[in-house]
């Protein structure tokens, strides 16, 4: 009886990955593209924290505000936390991170 060269580990899971609080979300879930910044976000809270995280120039109101959002909804543990988690998932071919189409032709197949 010949071998069969199929694995009983299911197929990894197409998933998008926020930019920067790191969660997993399905593919065709809406969010945010940034080219700048080579990845996408979930939500646009997500995406000014990240602008805001990476020195990007932002009023003094914005920075109040997305302050006590960051400090309220992304501390810094539970991030910690959220980007090991993922990196596991990934790293146990769990999840497999899928890049969009418009970051690959901008910056090549190696991005992600």
């Amino acid at each position: 009886m010949p071998r069969g060269t199929t694995s009983t580990r299911p197929a990894p899971i197409p998933v998008r990955v926020c930019g920067h609080c790191h969660t997993c979300h399905r593919t065709d879930c809406s969010g945010q593209l940034s080219m700048i910044h080579r990845a996408w976000y979930c939500s646009p809270t997500c995406y000014q924290l990240k602008r805001l995280l990476v020195g990007e120039p932002v009023s003094q109101d914005q920075l109040r505000l997305l302050a006590a959002i960051r400090e309220r909804h992304y501390p810094e543990e539970k991030m910690a936390a959220q980007k090991e988690h993922t990196e596991q998932m990934i790293n146990d071919r769990e999840i497999k991170v899928i890049v969009d189409k418009a970051i690959r032709d901008e910056y090549g197949e190696d991005t992600e």
